[in-house]
Order: C-alpha cells, then sequence, then structure tokens
C-alpha cells in the first residue's frame, strides 16, 4: 500500500481505514529486525524479546501517548528433523517498522483536538510501500478503539 497524499492536512501521507477515518502517517521509523544479533540464533524467545523491545522503543520514542498497537507479524519457522539440537529457529519478518498515526479530530471527546496511534509491525522489506498484508491489517484498525484523544 503507498498511502496517498492529503494536500488539505500539510501533504501528510493519508491512509484511509476501512471505518470511515483518514489517518496521517506523521513520522515512520525503520530498522533491520536483527541487526546486531550476530551470536543468537533466532528463537521464539529472543523474537518476543525482539517485540517487547520493539514496544518498549515506540514508547521511549515519546510518539503519541497511549499504549502502541502491534500488528501480530507472521513467524516462519525453520523445521528440523527429529532429534536435531538445537530446536528448530523461528525468524520474524527482516524490517521493523514503528509509525506514529493521527487524525485531525477526536474519536470520543468534543473537548479535545486530535486522535492519535503509535503502530508496531514487521514486514519482509523496508517501507514504502507497506507489505500487503500489513496494509489489509492497518486498513481494519479499529480506531475508534485503539486511538487516544489529545489536545494540542
Amino acid at each position: 500500500m503507498r498511502p496517498g497524499f492529503a494536500d488539505d492536512y500539510q501533504l501528510a501521507c493519508a491512509i484511509e481505514l476501512a471505518s470511515g477515518w483518514t489517518v496521517h502517517m506523521h513520522e515512520l521509523c525503520q530498522w533491520m529486525t536483527y541487526s546486531g544479533l550476530f551470536d543468537e540464533p533466532p528463537t521464539s524467545e529472543l523474537n518476543d524479546s525482539i517485540i517487547r523491545d520493539a514496544r518498549n522503543r515506540a514508547r521511549s520514542r515519546g510518539w503519541n501517548v497511549g499504549t502502541p498497537h502491534l500488528i501480530e507479524p507472521a513467524r516462519k519457522r525453520q523445521v528440523e528433523p527429529p532429534g536435531f539440537d538445537p530446536p528448530g529457529f523461528e525468524w520474524l519478518p527482516a524490517v521493523t517498522c514503528i509509525c506514529g498515526l493521527e487524525a485531525p479530530r477526536s474519536t470520543r471527546d468534543d473537548d479535545l483536538d486530535l486522535s492519535v496511534l503509535t503502530l508496531i509491525w514487521f514486514q519482509d522489506e523496508y517501507a514504502l510501500p507497506i507489505q500487503e498484508d500489513v496494509a489489509t491489517a492497518i486498513h481494519l484498525l479499529d480506531w475508534d478503539r485503539l486511538a487516544t484523544n489529545i489536545r494540542l
């Protein structure tokens, strides 16, 4: 998916959601998922740690407020013959992505100005474009439930 550009919103990347919301991507950060991990084979435990670290990184960046939302990544398992040691590896997609999304109005409270959400996902290559399965998940986001409302 290639986000469009909205002329009326300072040329921000605009993403149309199935719920009718138009949200704008104001920041996108990406890095190689296994960057710097040369000594450990990728296992489910390591991948859980990578996902926790991505959530912490999203929080520590100060993007938005509220809880970052993770689009659950596909985990690819390498199957080994019985008795093989170590047990099979598990791979996450190669690139970790975190973005800040905002909509120019509140979801629930007319006294607040914006609704915002930090989104985390994994995909096989650097974005943009956003990988098709991830783009579908973004399109189906429940903005009313996930976004946090803020005042400027």
